[in-house]
């Protein structure tokens, strides 16, 4: 039922950045289904971190979301584009967000020394405006979406496994190792 939304958000688990959430996105949506109507569920199941090219919703939390994730990411196509001295229109969105301080803050992480350090930095600001959209949404939906919003963050990370990215390497490595040698008994 939509207006046991006390009930279902005070049952979940509390979510922290960085740290490895209780329960996937796809386990809160199948536990989710029971605590919501059709359409808010068709709603959860639609939602995204990346904003679609046509990002429209009736929801003003999900619009926020889709129209601020957009800036901060024209933001950081923008840095990388300029870097390389590409033109960043190419990659970026129209968007009417400005945030003199985002763009600050921008610069200062894609400074930091390695990919997942920058990442980390990206995915800390978007839990941050993660906690301006939740303002006032204690249990109503848009509490679910920026909790799902956050488990999806959270989800990615989880993806982002240092383990398997240390296997993956030394795979990549071997594999460049065994081709060299290939290639050097064939030279031979």
């Amino acid at each position: 039922m939509p207006s046991d939304f006390f009930y279902f958000i005070s049952s979940l688990p509390l979510l922290r950045f960085g740290e490895k959430a209780a329960l996937t996105y796809d386990t809160f949506l199948n536990n989710s289904r029971d605590c919501l109507s059709e359409q808010e569920a068709a709603v959860l199941d639609l939602l995204k971190l990346c904003p679609p090219k046509q990002a429209v919703s009736a929801l003003p939390v999900i619009e926020q979301w889709y129209s601020e994730e957009t800036y901060l990411r024209n933001l950081v196509s923008g840095y990388r584009t300029r870097s390389r001295k590409l033109d960043a229109g190419r990659w970026q969105r129209e968007n009417s967000e400005y945030s003199a301080p985002l763009i600050k803050r921008i610069e200062e992480i894609m400074a930091l020394p390695n990919a997942w350090e920058k990442e980390q930095a990206l995915d800390l600001i978007r839990w941050q405006r993660l906690d301006e959209l939740g303002a006032g949404h204690l249990f109503d939906f848009p509490a679910v979406i920026v909790y799902a919003l956050r488990l999806l963050i959270l989800d990615k990370q989880r993806r982002r496994d240092e383990e398997a990215g240390s296997r993956f390497a030394a795979e990549l490595v071997e594999a460049g190792l065994g081709q060299a040698a290939k290639q050097r008994v064939d030279l031979e």
